[in-house]
């Protein structure tokens, strides 16, 4: 995992790392925000959830895990996952629907 944060600090001073990394972020956002797709249309996901939105509130925390993982040796996932901290985070945190509406 600390790999991971050596690329972050490349991507921000090397331009050739900096493309293939862009490709490989949404990629990831991409995979996300299909999934997103699948869970609204299954029931699991509030339909006010913005699937390119949220995709990027997801991985958000991702990356900040990784962060403290690496840098501080943090592991508890414990509090990261739970449903309506998520739920919240994506509906009431600027990703659905009335949010796009207001920030304009």
């Amino acid at each position: 995992m600390r790999c991971v944060v050596r690329v972050w600090s490349e991507v921000l001073r090397n331009d050739e790392v900096r493309g293939p990394a862009a490709e490989g972020f949404e990629r990831v956002r991409a995979s996300i925000a299909d999934a997103l797709r699948r869970g609204r249309a299954a029931g699991a996901v509030p339909a006010a959830v913005d699937p390119d939105r949220g995709a990027r509130v997801v991985m958000g925390p991702l990356h900040g895990f990784l962060l403290q993982r690496v840098a501080f040796g943090l592991t508890d996932t414990a509090g990261l996952a739970g449903r309506p901290a998520c739920r919240a985070a994506l509906v009431m945190g600027g990703v659905g629907p009335s949010a796009r509406a207001n920030s304009r």
